[in-house]
């Protein structure tokens, strides 16, 4: 894990002409997202590959993600007091329209375009947003893992586009 963040720092230093990744972006691209491609490929391979025992998933998989929204909430506490005082309760409002528009929007193409099934295009949605909170609850709900069909590949997907779609951003301004 750390020869693959340490060569994405590396790789992040490079320049081609005018393009570059940057440390950041290059360490949690190659650190993070294709060492596990590769191990998760490598476990489809070999299924006694990387047991992790249920305990440690429960573990990881509830109160980690429990810690980690709560840390992000202390630290943009300070930020979202300063917003709401600028712009009031509106933006709370209209941020909360344009989730749902997103959400039904999405589940209206995966089912009536792409013709999934009801579980497997909420896993889509789930993953099109990076959201684990939300297929665990797919999931706890309809207590079948047919969801992750879904979610696999559009994680994925929605993940490398945000790392690329930032770098355009940070390109074009």
């Amino acid at each position: 894990m750390f020869l693959t963040l340490g060569f994405g720092f590396w790789l992040g230093k490079l320049r081609l002409k005018s393009f570059a990744l940057g440390p950041v972006v290059a360490t949690l691209l190659v650190g993070a997202l294709l060492p596990g491609l590769f191990l998760g490929w490598l476990r489809a391979r070999k299924p006694s590959f990387g047991h992790i025992p249920t305990s440690v998933v429960l573990l990881f998989n509830n109160p980690g993600i429990n810690m980690f929204i709560a840390v992000l909430g202390i630290t943009a506490g300070g930020a979202l007091l300063h917003g709401l005082k600028e712009a009031g309760g509106w933006i709370i409002l209209i941020g909360a329209l344009l989730t749902i528009v997103g959400v039904v929007i999405n589940v209206i193409i995966a089912r009536r375009i792409f013709r999934f099934s009801r579980p497997v295009a909420l896993g889509c949605v789930a993953g099109g947003r990076c959201c684990v909170a939300a297929i665990g609850a797919v999931r706890d709900t309809l207590q079948s893992d047919v969801p992750n069909l879904g979610y696999t590949v559009t994680y994925a997907v929605a993940n490398v586009v945000l790392v690329f779609s930032s770098l355009l951003v940070l390109f074009l301004t």
